[in-house]
């Protein structure tokens, strides 16, 4: 969104980063109360900021012991999330299964 809008460069604060990790927690908790036993939970964001994808994640499943990530292929132009751009007491070893879509290195802009 930097690339297009003005306003997003403006207004983009750590404090709004922070807001928007609770606000992703709150929507991953809601979401999971929605999954049947046996089913999947799909999380996506369209940031780069670890503190809204593998702290997201790395938190959910600290809280959630029921729930794992599987261990899928990834597409070309991705790679595995970043287990040391997280806090100590996140860094989970399976934050590795989760996928990052670089935008440089895939078609398309970012994943729109």
């Amino acid at each position: 969104m930097f690339a297009g809008s003005e306003a997003a460069r403006r207004d983009w604060s750590l404090h709004l980063v922070h807001a928007c990790s609770l606000r992703q927690n709150r929507i991953l908790e809601a979401a999971a109360g929605l999954v049947r036993p046996g089913g999947t939970l799909a999380y996506s964001t369209c940031t780069f900021n670890p503190l809204e994808n593998e702290a997201v994640i790395a938190r959910f499943l600290v809280d959630h012991p029921q729930f794992r990530l599987r261990a899928d292929d990834r597409p070309p132009g991705c790679s595995a999330g970043r287990q040391d751009w997280l806090e100590r007491e996140l860094a989970i070893p399976e934050i590795e299964y989760t996928t990052r879509i670089w935008p440089h290195l895939t078609p398309g802009d970012g994943i729109s």
